[in-house]
């Protein structure tokens, strides 16, 4: 620890910032980081700069205050509810996956809240993230208009790529917004600069548009408030904001000409080939008036009081104008008491036709979020202490949905997720390691210098627009946009202009806690590795069952043992089985994943398909039966139950075949088309 003391506080905080940007960075370019693999070996990443800084510099500013310590106490706690969460979680291999991802997060947490960062180094630090997410906006955007198939980058004619998500999407793109319009609108950043951050904003709000993300456009108008809140010099908040408002404003009606077009049956590439160069000006238009901005800034110095007559004007004509579009808006329906009723009946209601336009962000709210949400919330009434483990929402969902149209995993709400899964106990913790770091961060904001503040407020705000948004989205469970919103708010808490030394704890305490960390971080990484291994020997086994079979099969079998809690392995070895006839091995493979997850509702079913595919109708019914009470509208379930009854035997291929044109259908329409299982009725006479 002592061995590089010219490393404590400004010569290790900047470098462990930006590699941990450049996880952030690759996470979003890897489907957002969502699968297990890519939360493993990025997470790993994290968890050895924490293990680096803890090493070299010890426990940093943990001895600066209780509420620091505390705060990461709290934190650390969070994690390790989670991992305790296995014990009672009916999916104990979802559980893992869950708490693997906590942890990886509470360690890139650490990495930026333990040890002191200069406001410079904070500035760095969100340049890099903002300017690196504008630079991937900028690519997908490219990249997608000069494919041969555009489509691919879309989905329901939204951009989908590169987190895989629409919405995450979004979120990703407006996270990165707020420090470009800071560091755009700071005096003392050369011209040049200032005109790269506002073209990227700009850039950024663009291709937030093809998301069509409603709720974005709810949150845009809070989030925007809430950033000129948090700066410190508000005036140029609001300035920055016009100039990247007004540059992109030049490429909104070719943006959302693209979904519209689309979705009224014509192709993307047409209308997206029309909006890039758009793109392309609104990015050159904020350039050209930051510059102009800032060779203003080297010419006129407002006196404070001008500053602040003019600043009350401005928000004096954006309330102003809030309050004329309000009394607008209600002046253009009949009874707004009946819109708002209407509205509310479109939002509970899964398939109300649209009653907008031709763009998403006017069109119906007619969604399954009600119904998701309702059933988080009484999956928490019913669990309110512990929850249901983590990451286990999708069993929960599966028996109380009332359609098989919708089976999400997660309860698209970051509060309903934390209620449902981890209970009181895991809300209460996470709530109170966040709630402390936010104040330390308001703290580090009003100790700072008005411009500096700033810097600090838009750190705050990337971890604030994360929240607000994700209140009604699945976002935690993205490691692109939960690791930097959680990552940038920890900095925010350890900024200061000029950072002295961070205290020393006494050198047996420093030991102890130091081992602790270290010990914990060890168990982490391998926890992180075996869920990796895992994975990444069931996707080889994916690729190579059909020509090497029993190369697969020993594959799965070393997945099953590297995750002895989830039967995710063991399933797949059954269904290849079933597919190549090895009844013997498929029987063998299936009852041990019941015996790992017995409220597995597909291993149950396919225990029936086996089982009548060989008449052994009893032992079929009862599977069956199982399998429909813990996922009481499949329909395929259904129908296979009734061929059962009637004693026909199930063709395992067949079945497979069925559930493949279920998930076509299912992006096609949500209509039940019943001619769907005609195929297999003609087949086996139903």
């Amino acid at each position: 620890m002592g061995r590089f003391p010219e490393l404590r506080g400004l010569g290790a905080s900047l470098p462990l910032g930006l590699v941990s940007a450049g996880v952030w960075l690759v996470w979003a370019w890897l489907d957002g980081g969502h699968s297990p693999t890519a939360v493993a070996a990025l997470g790993v990443v994290l968890v050895g700069l924490l293990v680096l800084g803890l090493v070299y510099l010890g426990p940093g500013l943990l001895a600066e205050s209780r509420a620091r310590a505390v705060m990461a106490a709290a934190l650390l706690a969070f994690a390790l509810w989670n991992a305790l969460s296995i014990a009672w979680a009916d999916f104990p291999g979802d559980a893992w996956a869950g708490a693997n991802k906590t942890a990886a997060y509470v360690a890139g947490f650490l990495v930026l809240a333990l040890w002191p960062l200069p406001v410079r180094a904070l500035e760095l630090l969100l340049g890099a993230f903002s300017l690196g997410t504008a630079v991937t906006a900028a690519v997908v955007l490219v990249r997608a208009a000069a494919s041969a198939d555009p489509e691919s980058y879309f989905f329901d004619d939204r951009l989908i790529a590169p987190t895989g998500y629409v919405n995450a999407n979004v979120a990703l793109w407006m996270c990165a917004l707020w420090p470009a319009v800071h560091l755009g609108s700071r005096r003392d950043l050369p011209p040049w600069a200032r005109a790269l951050f506002l073209a990227a904003a700009a850039v950024l709000l663009d291709v937030a548009v093809l998301g069509q993300s409603r709720a974005w456009l709810a949150v845009l108008p809070v989030a925007a408030l809430l950033f000129v809140a948090l700066q410190r010099q508000r005036l140029r908040a609001l300035l920055g904001l016009a100039i990247v408002a007004a540059s992109s404003a030049v490429a909104l009606r070719p943006l959302l000409d693209v979904y519209d077009r689309a979705a009224a049956g014509g192709a993307v590439a047409g209308p997206l080939d029309r909006a890039v160069p758009f793109v392309a000006g609104a990015a050159l238009a904020a350039a050209v008036m930051g510059i102009a901005w800032a060779l203003l800034d080297a010419r006129v110095v407002l006196a404070p009081r001008v500053t602040r007559v003019v600043g009350a004007a401005i928000a004096a004509l954006a309330l102003a104008g809030a309050v004329a579009g309000v009394v607008g808006a209600a002046a253009a329906v009949d009874s707004p008491r009946d819109w708002v009723a209407a509205k509310w009946d479109e939002f509970t209601c899964p398939y109300c036709p649209s009653t907008g336009g031709g763009s998403r962000l006017t069109g119906t709210l007619s969604n399954d979020r009600y119904r998701t949400w309702t059933i988080a919330w009484n999956a928490f009434t019913a669990h309110p202490v512990a929850g249901i483990g983590s990451d286990n929402f999708a069993a929960e969902y599966l028996v109380h949905r009332t359609d098989p149209y919708f089976h999400p995993r997660y309860p698209h709400s970051l509060p309903l997720r934390l209620l449902s899964q981890l209970g009181l106990v895991g809300t209460a913790l996470l709530a109170l390691g966040l709630g402390l770091a936010l104040a330390l961060a308001l703290a580090a904001r009003r100790r700072l210098d008005p411009a500096r503040a700033g810097a600090v407020g838009a750190a705050v705000m990337v971890f604030a627009y994360w929240a607000l948004h994700g209140a009604v989205d699945w976002f935690w469970e993205l490691p692109a946009l939960a690791a930097p919103a959680l990552g940038l708010l920890a900095a925010a808490g350890a900024t200061s202009a000029d950072p002295a030394p961070a205290p020393t704890l006494p050198r047996r305490t420093t030991l102890v806690v130091t081992t602790l960390a270290v010990v914990l971080a060890g168990a982490t990484a391998v926890s992180l590795g075996l869920r990796w291994l895992s994975e990444s020997f069931q996707e080889a086994a994916k690729r190579t069952w059909v020509a090497h079979p029993e190369r697969a099969y020993s594959r799965l079998d070393a997945a099953a043992r590297l995750d002895p809690l989830s039967a995710e392995p063991l399933l797949l070895e059954g269904s290849i089985a079933l597919k190549r006839g090895d009844r013997a091995r498929a029987r063998d493979a299936l009852d041990e994943a019941r015996a790992r997850e017995p409220r597995n509702w597909y291993v149950r079913f396919q225990l029936g398909v086996l089982a009548a595919s060989g008449g052994d109708f009893a032992t079929a019914s009862r599977h069956l039966l199982a399998a429909r009470r813990l996922n009481p509208r499949d329909p395929i379930a259904a129908l296979a139950e009734r061929l059962v009854r009637r004693r026909i035997r199930l063709d395992p291929q067949a079945i497979d075949a069925l559930y493949l044109d279920e998930a076509e259908r299912l992006f096609d329409r949500p209509v039940f088309e019943r001619h769907r299982f005609e195929r297999y009725r003609v087949g086996t006479g139903e």
